[in-house]
């Protein structure tokens, strides 16, 4: 049995069709210098115009297809317009909470707007690591840690590299000096330490990076150093502090949340005091007024 296509898939490919043809026919004639007003679509009041399109909508487009390209877009418009055009004619019980919401919707956006080009101009953005210290010192109990966070060297090493002992007594020794030799050899023999010690981890997120995994022995013990085989890999890990959930989270590991933290205040502050003054402001002029026990 043949496919027969359905009337309204076959009306649309047909709708389609036409509307390609018009838009070859209007390309054809935009050669007498006004391709900016040919109209691609219509419906009452309403014109698509080719100077309507998006910019970007030809964007990797085969010349040969733009046609049927900007049909479907045209098509697409007239849809939405004729609902539109519907959709305003037709007795909406919510019609005038749609006008209110968008008037309320317009009104903040403005507003907003404003703000943020206000704030942009007028607030300070740095903030100084006094700063930071300072606030933190007096809100650490309101930066828990929510996981197990760890300093530690991570290095991934062959189980047959020639340096794995040496490599191994280097993370060991937690000093400046070894780290430092730690560093010279790895790039001697062409490996990269995976972690530091001078910033905090999550447990989680070390698993990941290295892509192995570590909580069937964290909970049980901190040890200083251990090794962890991978494949035809050792990681070796050397951990000089550890710290748990629940605890005060450090400030290092929370800095960026005290930043912005400190920026909001700064934000509201200006915002405040913006209002408070643009108010006595109108009211000194007599552009506004207040009644009643306002």
């Amino acid at each position: 049995m043949l496919y027969r296509p359905s009337n309204a898939r076959y009306m649309n490919r047909y709708l389609v069709a036409i509307l390609a043809f018009l838009i070859l026919l209007t390309a054809c004639s935009g050669q007498n210098g006004h391709d900016q007003h040919n109209v691609l679509a219509q419906v009452g009041n309403a014109t698509l115009y080719r100077a309507d399109l998006p910019s970007h909508l030809l964007d990797d487009v085969a010349p040969s297809d733009t046609a049927h390209v900007i049909a479907q877009y045209a098509r697409r418009w007239l849809a939405e317009e004729l609902l539109f055009q519907r959709a305003t004619a037709s007795p909406l019980a919510q019609q005038h909470k749609i006008e209110e919401q968008a008037k309320r919707y317009y009104r903040q956006l403005t507003i907003d707007a404003y703000q943020r080009n206000y704030l942009a101009e007028n607030v300070d953005t740095t903030t100084t690591q006094a700063q930071c210290e300072a606030f933190y010192g007096a809100n650490k109990n309101y930066f828990p840690l929510q996981e197990r966070i760890v300093r530690c060297v991570a290095l991934v090493v062959p189980a047959d590299n020639k340096h794995l002992s040496e490599l191994r007594n280097l993370c060991r020794k937690q000093t400046d000096a070894a780290l430092q030799e730690l560093e010279t050899l790895t790039y001697q023999v062409s490996l990269q330490v995976q972690c530091y010690p001078d910033s905090w981890v999550s447990v989680r997120a070390l698993e990941e990076h290295l892509g192995i995994e570590l909580a069937a022995w964290i909970p049980a013990s901190k040890p200083l150093y251990t090794e962890v085989k991978k494949e035809d890999n050792l990681v070796l890990l050397s951990f000089y502090e550890w710290q748990e959930p629940g605890s005060p989270a450090p400030l290092s590991y929370v800095k960026s949340q005290v930043r912005t933290i400190l920026l909001n205040q700064r934000y509201q502050a200006q915002l405040d005091s913006l209002k408070f003054n643009i108010v006595e402001q109108a009211l000194a002029t007599h552009s506004a007024s207040l009644h009643g026990n306002s």
